[in-house]
Formats: structure tokens, C-alpha cells, sequence
């Protein structure tokens, strides 16, 4: 797991650089201006961010947020003062762990790693984070709501995620893929394809396929009895 560090205090950034040893863990570069926190970050594709309250304090909130948005990074967010305003503030970040300094290495060690449990890596370029799949592609990562996927189809060992008018293919199975619980959303109704459970608008069970975002879907015998079930259909 790669990590950025964005502290402004000299001591602190040698503690905390300090007490990260485990060889799970790679700090990539330390950020001393905060003005290019973003880009940085976009350079860098950190997995996760470690940042102090002086650091952000040197940005203006909204600014901090604007930069968090684009960039949904978990992110460490530590506070030498204790002060109720900096947790009303990690309250506003998207993924963010609260910890007020001092405290030992094993508390931040125990931290990373409940992060790197929640960062589940599918195949080696490609990794999920919450309703989010990063797809890596020629260097650069293409980021996609879970939301947005249409339908999921089966291709060996390969899926195809369909967006819209997109189709990213990955190097994982179909089967894999619906165990993780990111996308506890999905249905199969095929032994090649999966919809959002609560998208079924219409189902043909003498033909054999069901209507799923406006996308026709064949669908499978052995399928039936879970897709009535999500249906809410008797019989």
C-alpha cells in the first residue's frame, strides 16, 4: 500500500514516518506544500493519504474538500490539539480515521491495516473501495461508481462491467467478483450475467430473459427462485 504524507510539523513527520515499518506499507512522497496537495496526490495515486490538521489548516476547508472529492482517498487524519472543530471536520471527509497525537505505533499500524482490509484488490491492477472500482488501463486508473454498472457479463475468466455505452473488461471471475460484498447490489440471473437486484423492471419466464436498465437479459433455470424472490413474486 502506497502512502502520502501531508504534515507541516517537522517532528511530527519524523514520528510518524518513523512508525511506519511494516513492509506492507510504502511511504511515496511527503507533501510540505499544501497548495499541491491535489496535484501531488494525482501524480503520486496513493492508496492511502496521512494528513495533519496544521497542514489542513493552511487550506481553506472548502478547498481541502473540493481536493478530497476529486481524490476519494482514505485518509489518516491527525491532530495534535484535540480540538472538537478538526473531528467535525474528519466528519466531513469521506473515509477518514480521527487520531489525536501522541499515540503508539501500533494504534496507527492497526489503522492502516483495518485500511488495507477495506481496499480489496481485484486481480493486480484493478481494486475496489467501498462503491467504487478503479480500473487500470495504460498507466492511468479510471474510476467507476458501482452504481453506474448496467449489467456484468462473464467471460471465462474475465467480466466485462457495462456502463452506458462503455464496456471495461477485467482479469477476474464473475463469481469472484459477486463474493465481495462491494457489490452485494448484484444479482446473477445467468451463469454469464449479473443486474442490480432492484433493477428488474420486466421478466419473460416462458422466453427466458428480464428487462434491466432498459437492457434485455437472458436468465437461467437455476436462477428462477432468487429472481422472484428479489421480485417479491409468489410462486
Amino acid at each position: 500500500m502506497n502512502i502520502v504524507i501531508a504534515i507541516s510539523d517537522p517532528l511530527l513527520l519524523d514520528v510518524v514516518s518513523a512508525f511506519i515499518k511494516n513492509e506492507k506499507f510504502s511511504i511515496v512522497a511527503q507533501i510540505i506544500d499544501p497548495n499541491k496537495l491535489g496535484s501531488l496526490i494525482d501524480f503520486h495515486r496513493p492508496d492511502i493519504l496521512i494528513l495533519s490538521t496544521d497542514f489542513a489548516d493552511h487550506l481553506e476547508e472548502d478547498k481541502l474538500l473540493e481536493v478530497m472529492t476529486q481524490y476519494p482517498l482514505p485518509t489518516v487524519l491527525i491532530d495534535k490539539s484535540d480540538s472538537r472543530d478538526h473531528y467535525i471536520m474528519s466528519e466531513r471527509l469521506k473515509h477518514c480515521f480521527y487520531l489525536v497525537f501522541p499515540f503508539t505505533a501500533y494504534t496507527l499500524e492497526s489503522i492502516l491495516h483495518n485500511i488495507a482490509d477495506d481496499l480489496s484488490e481485484v486481480y493486480s491492477s484493478n481494486y475496489l473501495y467501498n462503491k467504487y472500482i478503479f480500473i487500470k488501463a495504460n498507466n492511468t486508473f479510471q474510476k467507476i461508481n458501482l452504481d453506474n454498472i448496467d449489467y456484468l457479463n462473464s467471460e471465462g475468466n474475465y467480466t466485462n462491467l457495462y456502463v452506458g455505452e462503455e464496456k471495461y473488461t477485467i482479469k477476474y471471475s464473475l463469481s469472484r467478483l459477486l463474493e465481495k460484498s462491494n457489490f452485494s447490489s448484484f444479482i446473477r440471473v445467468h451463469r454469464n450475467y449479473a443486474v442490480h437486484k432492484y433493477d428488474i423492471a420486466k421478466i419473460d419466464f416462458a422466453e427466458r430473459f428480464l428487462i434491466a436498465r432498459g437492457n434485455k437479459i437472458p436468465f437461467g433455470r437455476t436462477y428462477t427462485k432468487q429472481i422472484r424472490a428479489v421480485m417479491n413474486l409468489i410462486g
